[in-house]
């Protein structure tokens, strides 16, 4: 699997498209669809905290996936409400989780990919 990280509006899908032969096509923002791409999950994971599953649910779904992309949601203010702190703890925790069995994790950055885990080289 490859997870793609970085901030709204950075070009993770973009970097994602051209290091890969996965296409357009390829991509979904809605956990239990059946295509490789996986975008969004920060968003996926909040339609899941409120249809009530479970973090290990939720990775359950998300194993079989060639590639994940999730906007960083764990910079800035600490959120009061307590929903808001849970969904960005269970984000960050499943990316954790994504990261440590990846075969290759890259951060964007400006539309710059920064490989932190795996071999191939990245434009």
């Amino acid at each position: 699997m490859i997870l793609v990280i970085g901030g709204a509006g950075q070009g993770k899908l973009d970097v994602l498209l051209r290091n890969t032969n996965l296409k357009a096509e390829d991509v979904t923002e809605r956990l239990g669809e059946d295509k490789p791409v996986l975008q969004h999950l920060e968003n996926a994971v909040r339609e899941a905290i409120a249809a009530g599953m479970t973090q290990e649910q939720i990775l359950a779904e998300l194993l079989w996936h060639e590639a994940v992309l999730c906007r960083e949601v764990g910079c800035g203010v600490v959120p009061v409400d307590r929903m808001e702190r849970e969904w960005r703890e269970t984000v960050g925790r499943i990316c954790c989780k994504i990261a440590q069995d990846a075969d290759e994790v890259v951060r964007v950055f400006a539309g710059m990919p920064m490989v932190l885990k795996g071999e191939r080289k990245w434009k």
